[in-house]
């Protein structure tokens, strides 16, 4: 795979870096809630949906949107893949540990979630150039968010219910 350049450093790749830096500063600064095994898990699910939905819908014959300044994958894709993408499911799930939510309340958690997505989205495609939409709206992305959220609550659920064991495991060794 060959990985462009930008063609200009510009606002998308502003965005990149501070939206990194936020995301990761308050990840780092926050208390920790969630572990290791939670945290790298939820970086590979994260990762790996948002590089499969990209590589699905952005390209022939499907070709509703461009990430960054051309339609070939640039750098800077990548590592919104690695390093902007993996810490919306990690804020969900860290915010969705701290709370006890009954089924309805979930259901609106995730809509939010959902929701604050779709805004985030429509703000980078809008005044960061990071997405040419050419077929496809924001508004489509709130169902898509909706349940890569409730995919990575599965995971962490998952997790926790299969995780002490490992944690038993490495303990005995």
């Amino acid at each position: 795979m060959i990985l462009y350049g930008p063609v200009k450093f510009d606002d998308n790749e502003w965005f990149f870096i501070v939206s990194s830096l936020i995301s990761w500063s308050l990840i780092v600064l926050l208390p920790k809630r969630l572990a290791p095994i939670d945290i790298v898990s939820l970086w590979v699910l994260n990762y790996a949906l948002a590089q499969t939905a990209d590589f699905t819908i952005s390209v022939p014959p499907y070709d509703f949107y461009d990430v960054n300044d051309r339609p070939q994958m640039e750098i800077t894709d990548f590592l919104f893949y690695f390093f902007t993408y993996p810490p919306a499911g990690y804020f969900v799930v860290y915010i969705y540990s701290m709370l006890r939510l009954s089924a309805v309340r979930l259901g609106a958690y995730l809509v939010l979630c959902g929701f604050i997505a779709e805004i985030m989205e429509w703000g980078a495609a809008r005044w960061f150039h990071v997405f040419t939409y050419k077929g496809w709206s924001p508004w489509y992305s709130g169902p898509v968010y909706i349940l890569v959220f409730l995919l990575n609550l599965a995971l962490y659920k998952l997790l926790r219910r299969y995780a002490p064991l490992l944690d038993r495991e490495r303990r005995a060794e």
